[in-house]
Parts: C-alpha cells; sequence; structure tokens
C-alpha cells in the first residue's frame, strides 16, 4: 500500500510540474505573439538582457513558488519552455545571455554598457519573478505580463519610466 502511494504521489508531482512547465511556455508565447502583432521592434527587443532576464526569472519563480528545486528544474526545463515558444532560437538567445552575465559577474571594473547590460538582465529577472507570482490568475488571458510591455514600449527607457510610473499608484 504504501509503495501505490508513493508511486501515486511521484505521478501527481510529474503531471504538476508539466502543467506548470506548460502554463509557463503558454505564458512566455502569448506575450510575446501578442507583441509582435503591435511592435515591429519586439522581435529584435527579445535579444535585449531583459528579456532573457524576464525569461530565466519567470521559470525560476514558478518552480520555486510551487515548492521545487528551482535551480535544478530551471537548468533542466528551460530549454524545453523555450524551444515550445520560439524554437531553435529562445534557448540560444537566453543562453548567451546568461553566459554574457556570468562573464560581466567575474570582471572588477565594469564598462558603462557591461553595467547597463547588468542592470537590465537583474531588472529582468525581478520582473519575471513578480509575474511567476500571478501566471496562475491570467488563465485564458496570458498577454498582460511585463515581457510583453517592455517589448512594446518605446525603448528601455521609456519602459523604466513607465515602470516607475505604475509603483507610484
Amino acid at each position: 500500500m504504501i509503495a501505490i502511494t508513493i508511486k501515486a504521489q511521484k505521478m501527481f508531482s510529474f503531471s504538476k510540474k508539466k502543467k506548470l512547465v506548460n502554463n509557463i511556455g503558454t505564458y512566455l508565447h502569448a506575450q510575446l505573439l501578442r507583441a509582435a502583432q503591435e511592435n515591429n521592434l519586439a522581435d529584435q527587443r527579445i535579444n535585449e538582457m531583459f528579456s532573457s532576464g524576464y525569461i530565466y526569472g519567470l521559470t525560476a519563480e514558478s518552480f520555486r513558488l510551487n515548492g521545487y528545486d528551482w535551480e535544478q528544474l530551471t537548468e533542466k526545463y528551460l530549454e524545453h519552455i523555450c524551444n515550445g515558444v520560439y524554437p531553435n532560437k529562445l534557448f540560444n538567445i537566453v543562453q548567451n545571455c546568461v553566459a554574457k552575465m556570468t562573464l560581466i559577474d567575474g570582471i572588477e571594473k565594469l564598462t558603462e554598457k557591461m553595467k547597463e547590460e547588468k542592470l537590465d538582465f537583474n531588472n529582468g529577472i525581478s520582473h519575471g519573478r513578480k509575474d511567476a507570482t500571478t501566471i496562475e490568475l491570467h488563465r485564458g488571458s496570458y498577454n498582460s505580463g511585463f515581457l510583453y510591455f517592455y517589448l512594446t514600449s518605446d525603448g528601455r527607457d521609456d519602459f523604466y519610466r513607465l515602470d516607475e510610473e505604475n509603483k507610484k499608484l
């Protein structure tokens, strides 16, 4: 009887995990699709540090909030999620930005561009984490996250200005 209970728990855990992975991918896909339909620059802006930080932060925080080992599962499922959203491209973008952040973190004296990229990546993580807390609330309306707003804003500075204004409300 105990073995059956453990097996059922593992099966439930797997299906819960699979559902979460699908929700993350669906949420990202809806934001990217809507942004691409509304802003010609969205396809270019997905390559920016903020976007990769957001995707990483959303994925990691979603796993953490659901009680999983977020580091292990982010490492395990990030490629699967990205390839489900934008096959053979999105994961490479995120992977390159994460590698760039690893290099930047190892440098003592940063250029202004490096400081800006680090700030953007970390802000992306922060905004992805915020959206992860509401991902279940967006069922049927997966397109209103921070990534969408970033991709459709009039640029980096405009997004940060609007973000500050929203914090005051």
